[in-house]
């Protein structure tokens, strides 16, 4: 039996962007219940990669019980934001008071940086899911290095 592909998936969103009326990403090809649609996986990831890095530039945010805290808001009453922090935590193996830098080119070892969206993307889409890693480094790429 053929697994399921999540909604974040099929709409190349594989941390769940929300769209916004206000702005819209490079890459983006449209919208549907809610979220982004982008041409494909690394365009989605390269909006998480910049959203993220965000959190660090405008916002002074961290540590990954911040990061992940502003993510996925307690306020929204559909988001579990402890276990989503101790999901990425657990995986990564650091705590929730760990800090990441996603602020490239400043950050010269961005595999934190990585790490912390690759285990974001597969708890926004599940365990069992492809979030193809590929398509991971091809977002960062997009993000920081050809903008």
């Amino acid at each position: 039996m053929a697994k399921k592909v999540t909604l974040g998936l099929r709409l190349n969103n594989p941390l769940n962007i929300v769209n916004s009326a206000l702005f819209q990403w490079l890459g983006q090809t449209g919208k549907e219940g809610g979220f982004c649609k982008f041409a494909s996986k690394a365009y989605g990831y390269r909006a998480a990669f910049i959203n993220l890095s965000s959190y660090n530039k405008k916002h002074g945010i961290y540590s990954i019980r911040q990061i992940i805290s502003r993510w996925c808001p307690e306020s929204d009453k559909r988001n579990n934001t402890q276990a989503y922090i101790n999901f990425v935590c657990k995986h990564m193996g650091v705590e929730p008071q760990h800090t990441i830098v996603i602020n490239a080119p400043y950050n010269e070892d961005m595999e934190e940086a990585k790490e912390l969206v690759k285990w974001m993307a597969y708890q926004e889409q599940g365990l069992d899911q492809d979030i193809d890693l590929k398509a991971l480094e091809e977002g960062y790429e997009l993000a920081f290095h050809r903008r």
